[in-house]
């Protein structure tokens, strides 16, 4: 049976027989979320309807769905999609999803199906454009956004969460101001839990990285005057000699004075740096064991003998 005769028997007309299109409310910013089917099942005024030939799901249902799985799969984090009022200053902007925790910087995701030429132009634009990198209602500006591929496969799904939840196929990469991007080339693949693993570091404010830097770096130079002032001279030798530093501490071509200085001043920065990153190795696995209790339970005032608690710890992990 032809589709015309079926349209006959049905009692459908062509949408060209159904009076005027109706208008849509388009947004120019978005001008590929438009619908691209020869028909589309719209009720009209004669409560007729116009038939579509493709059950192509659209972006906005995609969009839809991965923000409510987003949601669902990281605590703490807000979604919204296909939003308009959300960028400050600019409420005609319809971003398709943009994801806010307390915090965290906001982080925006634009997503097309494949091949997505334009996807990351999109992304883009909220650091190129001015004032577009403001989220109502939040602290820090947008540092990072997400350019994604939906694959072809999920526009034809009847049960699209379901699908979205359980492909691997999600291409990704993150991008930042000044034309930033990781990876540089190519692109991520894997899941909507790999995808959480990316929102996850590239919403740390850049406020909190500079602050963990510092941090890092007073912790540092507290071992450092430890290790200087401690009458066992002897260890920054034998701290050397343990990280294997000959090889990259170089002072061939200085005054003795100065290569021992420079030798003992290395040495003991790179021995902080090693403590303080085994200390918060620690820490981050003490309550995934049991029997390996946090850093504060086991250094420091008033713990009895942490020395001996803390070596034990050590040698368990």
């Amino acid at each position: 049976m032809t589709t015309d005769k079926a349209r006959e028997i049905l009692g459908f007309k062509e949408a060209n027989q159904c009076g005027e299109r109706p208008k849509r409310n388009r947004n120019p910013l978005h001008p590929r979320t438009q619908p691209t089917n020869q028909f589309e099942l719209t009720k009209t005024t004669t409560k007729e309807y116009r038939i579509m030939d493709n059950p192509h799901k659209h972006e906005t249902n995609a969009n839809g769905a991965l923000s409510r799985l987003i949601e669902r799969v990281m605590h703490g984090r807000e979604t919204n999609a296909e939003s308009t009022q959300i960028i400050e200053n600019h409420p005609a902007m319809q971003p398709d999803i943009v994801i806010t925790a307390q915090g965290r910087s906001p982080v925006i995701i634009e997503a097309e199906y494949m091949p997505a030429t334009n996807v990351e132009k999109d992304a883009y634009r909220y650091f190129e454009e001015p004032g577009l990198n403001k989220v109502r209602n939040q602290t820090h500006p947008i540092e990072a956004a997400i350019a994604l591929r939906y694959p072809k496969k999920l526009a034809q799904a009847k049960k699209i969460d379901e699908v979205l939840e359980t492909t691997r196929q999600l291409e990704y990469c993150a991008l930042y101001p000044n034309k930033g991007r990781f990876p540089t080339t190519g692109w991520l693949e894997g899941s909507i839990s790999d995808l959480a693993d990316l929102i996850h570091l590239v919403d740390v404010p850049k406020s909190a990285f500079d602050k963990a830097a510092d941090d890092l770096r007073n912790s540092i130079d507290s071992a450092v005057s430890v290790l200087q002032f401690s009458s066992a001279y002897h260890l920054t030798d034998k701290i050397f000699s343990l990280l294997g530093l000959a090889e990259v501490v170089q002072t061939k071509d200085l005054p003795e004075k100065e290569r021992r200085k420079l030798k003992n001043t290395q040495t003991r920065r790179i021995a902080g740096a090693v403590i303080a990153n085994a200390l918060i190795f620690h820490e981050r696995i003490a309550g995934a064991h049991q029997h390996i209790l946090p850093v504060n339970q086991i250094c420091g005032h008033p713990v009895y003998s942490s020395k001996k608690a803390a070596l034990k710890a050590w040698e368990d992990i």
